[in-house]
């Protein structure tokens, strides 16, 4: 797992051919001013998710992975907590290959997910977006969906 600001998100280019444009789709699209929904990145096969929502307590989210997505999780607007793990340390309780969704049980590492910062989750990192942090708040965020 990655957690940075997206000013420095070169940083992190050549871990995936399709990071530079995923990013510079990122840095350069007006989010509040699009409605949620799925949009796909020029010149990959990434599709970028804009979501708005309410931040939940953590008995009402879930753990999760994905066996055939890196997901980058970049927050537009509020804060959030984002838990974290190695799917080595959680057992999993259900599997939609379908919706490229696994859920699964074990104890969470939390960081504070803000404004203009992102994660980047690869396979193996178990995680529980949407975490009320200090308080719940009105989020806005982009999962961008990268095919492994």
């Amino acid at each position: 797992m990655v957690f940075d600001h997206i000013s420095n998100a070169n940083q992190y280019y050549g871990l995936n051919t399709a990071f530079k444009t995923v990013f510079d789709f990122l840095k350069q699209t007006d989010f509040i001013n699009l409605t949620d929904g799925k949009y796909p990145i020029k010149n990959t096969n990434c599709i970028a998710i804009i979501n708005r929502y309410k931040t939940k307590s953590a008995d009402e989210c879930f753990a999760e992975s994905h066996l055939k997505n890196i997901d980058i999780q970049y927050l537009v607007k509020g804060e959030e907590k984002l838990g974290f793990g190695n799917i080595n340390h959680f057992t999993m309780i259900e599997k939609d290959v379908d919706n490229d969704l696994i859920k699964y049980t074990g104890k969470l590492n939390f960081i504070s997910l803000k404004e203009n910062f992102f994660s980047i989750l690869f396979p193996q990192d178990v995680h529980m977006p949407g975490v009320i942090n200090d308080q719940q708040e009105n989020v806005i965020k982009v999962v961008v969906k990268i095919p492994v």
